[in-house]
């Protein structure tokens, strides 16, 4: 974000939550890539959907969260329905990534969860 400016001041702002920026990533997925788990709560809690496909790799923000080894934002998107299954365009599931980049609690999460 610009100038100080985080998805907290816009969403606080009544701002559009579902708004995406010029690489296409929402709000929700900004703060799953930061690992910012304090905006991702507030954001979820204010009714951002965690459901949402986003980013120029037509992932989402739990397979963001997969790919960079964020637990924590990894708990809060399962617990906001975010959806398991989906793959980004290279085929990789959340599952799939938390595999492939040796994040075993993270494996665990996502399989209790239902991933599959």
């Amino acid at each position: 974000m610009t100038n100080g400016c985080t998805p907290v001041h816009v969403a606080a702002a009544g701002a559009d939550l579902g708004l995406i920026e010029n690489d296409r990533y929402d709000a929700v997925t900004i703060a799953a890539v930061a690992d910012d788990e304090e905006t991702l709560r507030v954001l979820l809690s204010l009714g951002a959907s965690a459901r949402r496909t986003t980013s120029r790799y037509a992932g989402t923000a739990l397979i963001a969260a997969a790919h960079h080894g964020h637990d924590g934002v990894v708990r809060q998107l399962i617990a906001a329905k975010a959806i398991l299954q989906l793959a980004d365009r290279s085929g990789r599931t959340p599952l799939a990534l938390a595999r492939e980049r040796g994040h075993a609690a993270m494996e665990k999460l996502l399989v209790k969860a239902g991933a599959h």
